[in-house]
């Protein structure tokens, strides 16, 4: 660390102010500290564990702070005027080396066991009725269609209504459930189980223990810059404390996140986290209100949020699992590499009662546009949002997110409106369950 430099707080100030009787005011140009080149490194050789970090640049501080103060016969208030806190974080950079849980491969095992219970507890009901069968009858039942044809199974039931898992009894003795393959590079998955031993073979997955790796983690980010430039007023009566507050601007912005995490025992099942930029900026925010009151009114704002470039790298073992692969292949994911180009929501408050509102969603599988209107109303308990003439476009890219869209029309008996490809929906109405022009739902 080269430096660090504080400067006299505002709080001094504030609490000197406070005490007059009558008014005061007070001004300072400028209050923070500033870190250059920190780094750290720490070990627990028990845990094995290590730790190490280096910071280029933080710094933290106010900008040009007004402080004013009048006191009358009913009233008293508060007048403060500042720029901050304005926040630069930069270089930063974390690299652990640990050893702990292989949490891929409990995701995994967790989705494995997940996907094949329902052919366990069918197989469990099958031998079942198989035994209840020979009892009765004293002798072993033909097939599984037989066990349905006497009512020992119940097809209404779980899992058999799920028709998921496709049951069959080859032999007296063996059970066999089978999850038909979704991708035709892929075969079916089978479940065998042989009643003489008790035992699963086959594709079945018994659960496992989760060992403990040696991982790698790195985390850094490029660049946190924050800015504020604020005004606010508070009134004390003997009735009521109320305030009224300006925010001219407000910028939040990082860019170049990375959070990275290899297993040493398996370094291609890389899991990988990456975003270019992360922003939020507000002008002109006005909103008032008193002491008593759960929510304030607002009466202007614009703000906006913005994300660009979030990759999400998936591990291998993860990615290459039959069931994710069909996920993936959905959304257009070939390479393991969840991306979404670009989030950006506008939203512009004109007024107490109208505001207008701008969203954009890019990525390789599905594009989503809304524009329009809105309109709210303010009570001191609650705000109600209305969309107003507002547009929503949905253009699915992938094939997989076209057939689930249509699946979805088939299931609900529904049939979206669509324009060049594109599905147009107008909305009008509550932003939770909002009126779709052409639609009854």
């Amino acid at each position: 660390m080269n430096g660090c430099r504080i400067i006299i707080p505002l709080i001094i100030i504030a609490s000197l102010i406070a005490q007059q009787t009558g008014t005061g005011q007070g001004q300072l140009g400028g209050s923070g500290f500033f870190i250059n080149n920190l780094s750290f490194d720490w070990s627990d050789l028990n845990k094995n564990l290590q730790v190490s970090g280096k910071l280029k640049t933080l710094e933290f501080g106010f900008k040009q702070v007004g402080v004013a103060y009048s006191q009358g016969k009913k009233q008293q208030t508060l007048n403060m005027e500042f720029q901050g806190p304005e926040v630069i974080i930069s270089g930063m950079e974390i690299l652990a080396n640990s050893h702990s849980p292989n949490w891929i491969a409990k995701i995994k095992s967790r989705y494995q066991q997940q996907r094949q219970q329902p052919a366990v507890k069918g197989v469990s009901i099958i031998a079942t009725a198989v035994d209840s069968f020979s009892s009765i009858y004293g002798r072993n039942a033909e097939s599984y269609d037989e066990l349905v044809i006497k009512n020992y199974i119940r097809l209404d039931k779980y899992p058999f209504d799920q028709k998921k898992w496709h049951f069959a009894m080859p032999t007296p003795d063996k059970i066999i459930a089978t999850l038909p393959s979704r991708l035709p590079s892929r075969s079916d998955q089978k479940i065998i189980y042989d009643m003489n031993i008790g035992q699963y073979y086959g594709d079945y997955q018994p659960p496992a223990p989760i060992d403990s790796i040696p991982w790698k983690i790195t985390f850094s980010i490029q660049e946190i810059t924050q800015t504020f430039s604020t005004e606010a007023k508070f009134s004390y009566t003997a009735e009521e404390t109320s305030f009224e507050f300006f925010q001219k601007r407000g910028k939040f912005n990082i860019a170049g996140i990375s959070l990275e995490a290899i297993p040493l025992s398996n370094i291609n099942d890389l899991a990988q986290f990456r975003l270019s930029n992360l922003g939020l900026e507000t002008h002109d925010l006005a909103f008032s209100g008193t002491m008593d009151d759960s929510i304030p009114q607002l009466h202007q704002a614009q703000g906006r949020f913005i994300l660009r470039n979030l990759d999400v790298n998936i591990p291998t073992s993860l990615s290459e699992d039959p069931e994710f692969a069909i996920i993936l292949e959905k959304l257009g994911i070939w390479n393991g590499v969840f991306h979404i180009r670009l989030v950006d929501i506008g939203l512009k408050i004109i007024n107490e009662r109208m505001g207008e509102i701008k969203v954009r969603f890019q990525s390789p599988f599905i594009n989503i546009t809304l524009d329009g209107d809105i309109s709210f109303y303010q009570t001191a308990d609650n705000t109600a949002f209305l969309f107003q003439q507002t547009v929503l476009r949905i253009n699915p890219v992938s094939l997989g997110i076209r057939s689930m869209i249509r699946n979805w029309e088939k299931d609900k008996n529904l049939t979206l409106p669509r324009k060049n490809g594109a599905i147009v929906l107008n909305l009008n109405g509550p932003v939770s369950r909002p009126k779709v022009d052409g639609l009854n739902y």
